[in-house]
This record gives structure tokens, sequence and C-alpha cells, in this order.
């Protein structure tokens, strides 16, 4: 495709992105030319923090892990601890991406999105 020939110029990995609405022939298809890693999308519609992880979250990424060599990142809707850590238990890592964008609108300092990390990061401190 021409995105992954824009990649491949600028020496930057294809990341392949999979939803719980992409049925296994395509999800097979997408996996095929992933690079670095598959974001699994784990949930249909906007981004943003939720409460609860979706029920299908770990059969779909055990789902993908069976179609991919790449790592498996689970993202959309992560924006706690008791999260990250589902995610981490089913995916090889996870992304948090709508608690910084809050974070940084609000315009709180470098330390503070540090502190926001290691809140919800299971895995370590990062001061």
């Amino acid at each position: 495709s021409q995105i992954r020939d824009i990649c491949s110029h600028y020496h930057l990995a294809y990341i392949a992105l999979v939803s719980p609405v992409t049925d296994s022939e395509r999800a097979a298809a997408i996996t095929q030319h992933a690079q670095g890693f598959v974001y699994y999308v784990c949930r249909a519609g906007v981004t943003g923090g939720r409460s609860d992880m979706p029920d299908h979250f770990a059969a779909n990424v055990a789902q993908l892990k069976q179609l991919t060599q790449c790592p498996v990142v689970a993202g959309f809707g992560i924006a706690s601890r008791a999260q990250a850590n589902l995610a981490c238990a089913h995916a090889d890592g996870f992304v948090v991406g709508s608690a910084f964008v809050d974070a940084i609108a609000r315009g709180v300092s470098s330390a503070e999105l540090t502190q926001i990390a290691n809140d919800i990061d299971p895995r370590g401190d990062f001061t």
C-alpha cells in the first residue's frame, strides 16, 4: 500500500490497527504487513478513558496473537492502572492517549505528566 511505502521510505515501522469489528479474514490480511507491533483498538467508538475493559478483550487479543509474530499492543479507553494491568495480562503492552491529551490541555507540568504515567503504568516508576 502507499502508506507502507511511505513508512519504508522514511525508515518508519508500519503499525497495523485492528479493531473489535475487524473480521478474522481482514485481520489476517492487515497483520500480514505489520511491523513493530499490531495496535489493537480494543473498543469501537471514540477514544477516551473508560471504567472497564470490553468483554471480548482477552479473546480478541489471543486471536490476534495467533495471526502475527509482532507484539500486540492494546489501546483506546485505557486510563487507569486496573485497565493497564488487564491489558498487560493479555496484550504485550498498552497505549494511553486521552489521559495525557486531556492533562496537556489542562496545562499540567511535565512532572505532573510523569506522575500520571506512574499512576497508570503497573510496570514501574518513570521519575
